[in-house]
């Protein structure tokens, strides 16, 4: 089903697409009614609005579930298709949680850039870059294929309820499809109302951060920043080594000691979830592999790390001074940020704005030797900490809830 709502300047279309099936073994209240009715309801709003600049028009696809068929159709044989400026999907995987933008099409500097003039909005390019190279598929991966710009959209909360016959209205979570509706407005208001004739560029970095909004920057501008970052990491060690607070030799222990540390963080959390899992003998049934309160599991997975982070680090600190140990964990997110640079430039905010952050606090410290108490050191260093904090805190709970806790291993590194 089509709706067209023509613009002030008929060119090309803004498309919204949705798909009304769902799979034989769940209602599809979530995936995806909920986003075929935001879209009625969109349309209701926009029917006491003035007109957009551009058309509008809303795809109602069916079939997606068993290859995508309505979608394809549309392309294949509808002549509005070669009007489309840029297409926008949306999806549920699960049926609560904060919408976010997981998926855009190759070239996308000025989605991001309009993204980030719209409100409410969650998105990172860590999730495009993974996603690239997963099997999944949604309508938007036809649109894709006919190099038209696009971006997907969903929310992945309560993954036990997707495709299943827990996915009816009642549990459905009203604050996200709020959200979605809010998301949807704010998207058809902004780029129903500029030229969407020619949107490919560059790709950008792109990431949400509290109170900043949607942090963005050219995908050209990673590799200078490293440079600054290796420039700030080699003074930061020289003076180090000039004053004699590190020993080289120690900061290589550090290096080879810290990703140990990671790796048996990673194998003890996930010989624990098998055990649990045997405790649990209905875990190992699920067919999403998620709980439904693994939300807690979570949070003692957390805790526990930490505790076991911390003993290994006050064992390893009887012989290396913890500068030294500090410097070796920053060697290793230095060969991470060189790594993801490289072959993955998308998640390397990941590691270079903690590390950026980390490196300024300790340039400072030199600087403010003698001038403040030992305090003020742990404060500065505290507050050299904050960034990673905020970007890393909500990325690990998303991160979680996608890998569910079958793959707790992978999170508890992060």
């Amino acid at each position: 089903m089509l709706v067209r709502i023509p613009g002030k300047n008929p060119g090309k279309a803004l498309l919204l697409s949705a798909h009304y099936d769902s799979v034989h073994t769940g209602p599809g209240a979530a995936d995806d009614g909920a986003s075929v009715a935001a879209f009625l309801e969109t349309l209701r709003t926009l029917k006491t609005r003035q007109p957009l600049e551009n058309d509008l028009i809303f795809l109602f696809t069916d079939s997606e579930e068993t290859g995508l068929l309505g979608a394809h159709a549309f392309v294949e044989q509808h002549p509005w298709a070669k009007d489309i400026g840029l297409a926008l999907n949306f999806e549920y995987r699960g049926n609560s949680g904060a919408f976010m933008m997981f998926e855009t099409s190759l070239g996308n500097g000025k989605l991001i850039e309009g993204l980030a003039a719209t409100p409410f909005l969650l998105a990172t390019s860590l999730f495009y870059e993974v996603y690239k190279y997963l099997p999944n598929d949604t309508d938007l991966s036809i649109f894709k294929q006919r190099d038209i710009p696009s971006m997907n959209f969903a929310a992945i909360g309560s993954y036990t309820h997707y495709h299943t016959q827990l996915d009816r209205l009642e549990f459905l979570d009203q604050g996200s499809l709020q959200h979605e509706g809010d998301i949807m407005l704010a998207l058809v208001k902004h780029f129903g109302n500029i030229a969407i004739n020619d949107l490919k560029s560059s790709d950008r970095v792109y990431f949400d951060f509290p109170g900043l909004g949607l942090v963005n920057y050219p995908i050209n501008w990673v590799l200078p920043l490293d440079g600054l970052i290796l420039i700030l990491f080699a003074a930061a060690l020289t003076f180090a080594l000039k004053t004699t607070t590190v020993r080289l030799s120690r900061i290589v222990v550090g290096i080879i000691t810290f990703p140990f540390i990671l790796f048996g963080s990673a194998v003890t959390s996930h010989f624990l979830w098998k055990g649990i899992c045997r405790l649990h003998s209905e875990y190992e049934s699920l067919i999403q592999g998620d709980t439904y309160n693994s939300h807690w599991y979570l949070l003692a997975f957390v805790f526990l790390n930490i505790g076991i982070f911390t003993y290994l680090q006050t064992y390893v600190s009887k012989w290396l001074r913890p500068i030294e140990f500090a410097f070796g964990a920053m060697a290793c997110w230095l060969a991470l940020l060189a790594f993801t640079s490289i072959w993955l430039p998308g998640v390397s905010f990941l590691f270079f704005w903690p590390l950026a952050a980390m490196l300024i606090a300790l340039e400072m410290l030199p600087l403010l030797r003698g001038n403040i108490q030992p305090r003020g050191h742990a404060l500065l260093i505290f507050l050299g900490s904050i960034p990673g904090i905020l970007i890393f805190t909500p990325f690990l709970k998303n991160l979680f809830i996608a890998l569910t806790p079958q793959m707790i291993g992978v999170v508890v590194v992060f």
